[in-house]
């Protein structure tokens, strides 16, 4: 779960606004409506299904995994955005006006939150596990993203760093947030956390450069 999810929201966004504008975050939105529900349904199933007792039915599992999925804020903001565009609705310019003055500070005070999260994390003397999920979610990820991209689906260069730039993101704090609530790996995922993120900061200026 923790390799599956990177930080597109808190990290992706502002880095690639910064890299490549902001008309360019359409493909990080599309990036986070379609992968966000999907990977959420398929880590929070294996979850259930690995922290159920043997003796649990299997429609049990099932039905504990969509709960989970569906009652996630990400999954909600995105069914509700849905909504609000197949049904049309129209919202007042009031309301658009403080939506468009909401978005110019919120990541940065997203940021600020993550950042006063991260203090409070206990790191784990354990380093093979955090390096491995470091490793995959900083280097073989984003390299997937841009071999395909490249070589098998000719996915434009400007489109693609945006791409890119997604798959090479810190694991996110929802990471944390499942550890926490199951109970289980919370330092290992917090170490993992603590440690990508501020390596992102090195490593997402490189992959810039590279796509450059």
């Amino acid at each position: 779960f923790c390799a599956m999810f990177s930080n597109g929201v808190l990290l992706g966004l502002p880095i690639s606004e910064l890299a490549y504008g902001i008309d360019s975050l359409y493909i990080n939105y599309t990036i986070i409506i379609g992968h966000a529900p999907f990977c959420y349904l398929i880590g929070i199933t294996f979850i259930e299904f690995a922290s159920s007792s043997g003796s649990t039915p299997f429609i049990v599992r099932v039905r504990s995994s969509l709960k989970a999925t569906l009652i996630n804020y990400l999954t909600v903001g995105i069914l509700l955005g849905i909504g609000f565009n197949l049904l049309n609705i129209q919202l007042p310019e009031t309301s658009i006006g403080l939506l468009r003055i909401a978005t110019s500070w919120v990541i940065p005070v997203s940021l600020f939150t993550m950042g006063g999260v991260l203090y409070y994390y206990r790191i784990s003397n354990t380093y093979k596990i955090p390096v491995l999920i470091i490793f995959t979610s900083l280097v073989i990820q984003p390299s997937i993203v841009y071999l395909l991209g490249k070589n098998f689906w000719n996915v434009d260069i400007k489109q693609l760093g945006n791409a890119v730039l997604m798959a090479a993101m810190a694991p996110g704090l929802n990471a944390y947030f499942f550890a926490n609530m199951y109970n289980d790996c919370r330092e290992v995922v917090a170490s993992t956390i603590f440690l990508s993120t501020l390596i992102t900061i090195f490593s997402s200026t490189l992959w810039i450069y590279f796509l450059s």
